[in-house]
């Protein structure tokens, strides 16, 4: 198992592939390259030229295992484990990484090695460097043999904090254009500069008065709307048309200097780019014609990236589009392929050229036919699927899977494979109460459900209790209308159990529970409710992105959830709303995550609309074959 750990001041992340040497820190002088690379994290250093990175690479060794981790508390303990048996293991030649030592909840696929499967460690930890913290290498996590089954498509913040995640490192290569283009802006410090002025616009202050806010619901979400477009196209590359990652923002006035701008971008936020301008367009914050033009931008440039096989990868650099990822993923795929189907649907004079990308794209890629359900992506640099499939029905992947079968590179019985039945997480030996449903789908199988009752509610779980697992498909697709008897009732429970725990339990005033940054320091964490999840992350921060997700569902109470947190806490900006607060304190993280900030405004511009984007969705010559799979679904009696 080949990895590498490596330092990089505020900007792009580092990434380094599998190239990298196999042998352990042997030497005297890696052994100085650690000691440098931590003393800068302390103390600051300077990052100027030759300064700008310090790397040492290496299998990590056992002394090292118990000093690094990723986040949150069970994927740290997952990843010492792994580092243990990297140190442990004989290590593989530098073109050879291993596969899939912690990939993100997912089962293991029939005939994969009998090795439990991470506990908790999401896709964007795969995909980002993680953070430093202390972990004993001897923890073991409590569920190592759970059922993962889904991912969170954002991407942590990357900047100052050493590499510690092996899996993320055996999928990212170097962006060799970007490391000439930094040279050419005056080295790395100097080209951060260079990399705010790429952006359309910059925001000159931190917050707006909370006093001008409107008091009125409508007018508030209409405010919330224009602010949030507004930030969507300030933080976009001007040349490529993608949107930065993220923004996080320390102190005001904003000096460049002093934000962390995220100059990548995964597929998943692209094609929500393209859906969120649909939406601007039905709500008037943009003409057809300025909208198609936003639209095509994109589209172009997504006609230069390098692919594989057809299949885009997870992620790119903003600045010189090289791909700074081996990895090809699927339900970020089909994230993408969602905003495509909006786009051709809202403009149809871009509609060839957005067949043109669809065509490429075959989702089929992904299907695994033993498991008969989607693996986890594709290692462009090993040649193989990833050994975890999306198993559990109710995730955010859903959807994927939808599109799959719709377009016709899965087949029906790919949805009946996916799990309704999940055993319930215990906790101090206290277990959910159950109700078990059986049915016959429309191929003659015996289809099985398993509902959880809290408070007198019940639901079939997601896999870590957040908000945007229930609700995110809600963005393009009205699972109210086409699911009644299952996705849509039970998107519903889980809004009303988000804020009745939140209150009743938390004791917040505000509620919305998903993966979000950490307001103490600013980097990303999975947050939830845990009687929701069949392995429940921890709760504690609220994000806006949640709160106004809930409005496809329970749309008063959203509304007034979103006001009260601009009411009480110090988040609301020139861009609207930032990511997240810790109502316990009321600590305020001033980040712009993009994947957020496009969940929110199209959550606000469907209920403004009335679904304006779920209805594009649905009339799609892919889809309209798929929703009667929605219509047979039973949960509830």
């Amino acid at each position: 198992m080949a990895g590498s750990f490596g330092l990089r001041s505020v900007g792009t992340p580092s990434v380094r592939g599998a190239s990298e040497t196999r042998t352990a820190c042997r030497s005297i002088g890696m052994i100085r390259q650690w000691i440098l690379a931590i003393a800068l994290v302390c103390a600051g250093a300077s990052r100027a030229g030759a300064a700008d990175t310090v790397t040492a690479s290496a299998v990590v060794p056992r002394s090292l295992a118990a000093g690094v981790a990723a986040r949150p508390a069970q994927a740290s303990r997952q990843l010492a484990i792994d580092f243990l048996r990297i140190a442990e293991s004989q290590p593989l030649a530098p073109s050879e990484p291993a596969i899939d030592p912690a990939s993100p909840k997912a089962e293991p696929a029939i005939g994969a090695a009998a090795e439990p499967a991470p506990a908790e460690p999401t896709q964007a930890q795969e995909e980002a460097p993680a953070d430093p913290s202390a972990v004993s290498a001897d923890d073991v996590p409590d569920d190592a043999n759970a059922t993962p089954s889904t991912t969170v498509p954002a991407r942590p913040d990357a900047h100052e904090i050493i590499d510690t995640n092996a899996p993320r490192l055996l999928t990212e290569q170097e962006p060799t254009q970007k490391k000439i283009w930094e040279q050419q802006n005056g080295g790395f410090t100097a080209s951060r500069l260079a990399i705010q002025r790429r952006l359309r616009d910059y925001p000159t202050r931190l917050l707006v008065p909370r006093s001008g806010l409107p008091r009125q619901m409508r007018a508030f979400l209409r405010r919330t709307a224009e602010d949030t477009w507004r930030g969507l196209m300030a933080l976009t590359d001007y040349e490529s048309g993608l949107p930065v990652d993220h923004v996080r923002f320390e102190g005001s006035p904003l000096p460049p200097l002093a934000a962390h701008i995220g100059d990548y971008v995964n597929v998943t936020s692209i094609g929500l780019q393209l859906a969120c301008i649909a939406a601007a367009r039905a709500i008037d914050l943009i003409g057809t014609e300025a909208a198609q033009f936003e639209a095509a931008k994109i589209l172009d440039t997504l006609g230069h990236l390098e692919r594989h096989e057809g299949q885009f990868y997870n992620y790119y650099d903003t600045t010189s589009l090289e791909a700074t990822s081996t990895f090809l993923s699927f339900v970020d795929t089909a994230w993408l392929v969602a905003g495509l189907i909006v786009t051709r649907q809202a403009f149809p004079e871009l509609a060839p050229v957005v067949n043109e990308i669809l065509d490429s794209i075959d989702l089929g890629y992904f299907y695994d036919r033993t498991t008969r359900q989607m693996s986890h992506g594709y290692y462009v640099n090993k040649g193989v699927l990833s050994v975890y499939t999306y198993g559990a029905f109710y995730t955010e992947a859903r959807l994927g899977s939808l599109i799959a079968i719709g377009k016709g590179d899965a087949p029906v019985n790919h949805w009946y494979a996916m799990k309704r039945a999940m055993k319930p997480r215990c906790s101090d030996g206290n277990c959910p109460t159950t109700h078990e449903l059986a049915y016959t789908a429309r191929d003659g199988r015996t289809m099985r459900v398993t509902t959880f009752r809290w408070q007198g509610r019940q639901y079939v779980p997601s896999w870590g209790g957040s908000m945007f697992e229930a609700l995110m498909p809600r963005l393009v697709l009205d699972e109210e209308r086409y699911a009644p008897r299952s996705l849509g009732p039970n998107g519903e429970a889980h809004a009303m159990i988000q804020q009745e725990y939140a209150r009743e339990v938390l004791g917040f005033p505000v509620w919305g529970m998903s993966p979000s940054s950490t307001p103490s320091d600013g980097r990303y964490g999975e947050f939830g409710v845990p009687v929701l999840g069949s392995h429940g992350y921890a709760a504690g921060i609220v994000t806006p992105h949640a709160a106004a997700l809930a409005l496809a569902v329970a749309p008063d109470d959203a509304a007034d959830n979103l006001m009260d947190m601009a009411r009480r806490y110090d988040i609301y900006g020139e861009y609207g709303f930032y990511d997240a607060v810790d109502p316990g304190n009321g600590q305020v993280g001033y980040s712009l995550l993009q994947l957020d900030q496009a969940m929110l405004f199209l959550s606000v511009a469907n209920h403004l609309s009335q679904n304006a984007v779920p209805r594009l969705f649905a009339a799609d010559p892919y889809i309209k074959p798929a929703l009667a799979l929605l219509g047979e679904e039973r949960f509830f009696e």
